[in-house]
């Protein structure tokens, strides 16, 4: 049990993973949520406005934000694979789970402006 401990200690010294666990914070905008959004009913979807930020909208942010991360992912995948195939196969969802993660916030912003 000692070792799993040793090694998910290890894991969180890891610069690296803190370093993304803060972009995903203030990318996705948790921190723009505790600050403007508190004021906001917590059933609205979104506000008519882009300084404020609902719940809702928080949690599309956060999904988007990790949803592109795994399209980023997959096309680092692509390096490690030996079969053209399978290279291919990431390739092409990578960029298409990229596309949309790239899409999604303007059309957010699109509602919440007109």
């Amino acid at each position: 049990m000692s070792s799993f401990l040793e090694k998910f200690l290890n894991f969180l010294k890891d610069v690296k993973l803190l370093y993304v666990a803060t972009s995903i914070i203030f990318v996705s905008g948790i921190i723009n949520y505790v600050i403007e959004g508190t004021t906001l009913s917590p059933t609205m979807v979104y506000a008519r406005s882009l300084r404020y930020q609902s719940l809702i909208e928080t949690v599309i942010y956060l999904f988007v934000t990790l949803l592109g991360i795994g399209g980023v992912f997959l096309l680092l995948k692509i390096e490690n694979q030996r079969m053209k195939r399978v290279a291919t196969l990431y390739f092409a969802l990578g960029i298409i789970i990229l596309l949309i993660a790239s899409i999604l916030p303007f059309w957010i912003w699109r509602l919440k402006l007109y």
